[in-house]
This record gives structure tokens, C-alpha cells and sequence, in this order.
């Protein structure tokens, strides 16, 4: 009976709790207000619609400030894509076997470089089923 008892607790979810810090704000953001946070999500970057990135609005100045913070606090860091009037990228990229590449390979190798634990898709919304499918399949893309 323990040891079940300690399977189950080593296979129960762990609570999130998340926050998203938008990019405009790191330069003077006091990051211990991230300690309490499982997750922290940085937004925010865009697909282009060859499918790259656009990281204008993120000031790479400040990543390594993040990174920091992330090692210290011991939060999982994660890269938001898109956002509110951010997405128009995500139709064409995820319509195209080539661009979805591209932005999967861009995607990683942006995280890998800057400490990044994974990314949020804000894809703010797929209009039909069949962008609903392409959001799903952008999703299963990245993850293999």
C-alpha cells in the first residue's frame, strides 16, 4: 500500500502557477516578485508568415537579467508566440509543411540559445475547424 501511495504521489500533476511578463517591462522589473510562480511566461514574440520570428518587441539586452532570475527562482521560463493582434503568422505557417518548419526550427534554437524552457502558443483564434486542425498540428510540430 506505500509503495502505491508513493507511485500515485510521484505521478500526481504538480500544481502551475503562471504569469506572463510582457517584454516591455524587464528592463526595471524587480524579478523576485517571480519567486512564488512555477512558470513564467515572457511575451512576447510573433510568427512571420514565411514562418520565422519576429522578436522586435523583445529587447535581447535583457535576457540574460531573465536568465538569472530563472536560475535563481527556479521558475521554468517559457517564450510567448503571438498575442492579441500578434498572430497573423500562425494561418500561413501552419498551412505550409516548409514554413512550420522553419518556425519549429527558429523556435528551438531561440530557446536553446536564450535559456528558454518551451513556448506558448497564443494563437488568438483559430476562425474555423480547419485552422483549429493546423493549431493542433503547429502544436504536435513543435513537440516532436
Amino acid at each position: 500500500m506505500l509503495s502505491a501511495l508513493i507511485a500515485m504521489s510521484l505521478l500526481a500533476p504538480q500544481p502551475v502557477l503562471a504569469g506572463y511578463l510582457p517584454a516591455w517591462r524587464t528592463a526595471k522589473y524587480d524579478f523576485s516578485r517571480l519567486a512564488p510562480l512555477t512558470d513564467v511566461l515572457y511575451f512576447s514574440i510573433q510568427p512571420t508568415v514565411e514562418g520565422g520570428l519576429n522578436l522586435k518587441d523583445i529587447n535581447m539586452a535583457n535576457l540574460p537579467r531573465l536568465a538569472e532570475a530563472k536560475k535563481k527562482y527556479g521558475f521554468r521560463l517559457l517564450i510567448c508566440a503571438g498575442g492579441w493582434e500578434r498572430g497573423e503568422g500562425f494561418v500561413p505557417t501552419a498551412s505550409d509543411p516548409a514554413k512550420t518548419a522553419r518556425f519549429v526550427r527558429e523556435s528551438l534554437a531561440f530557446c536553446d540559445k536564450h535559456g528558454f524552457d518551451g513556448i506558448d502558443l497564443d494563437w488568438e483564434h483559430p476562425k474555423t475547424p480547419a485552422e483549429g486542425k493546423l493549431y493542433g498540428e503547429l502544436i504536435q510540430a513543435l513537440r516532436t
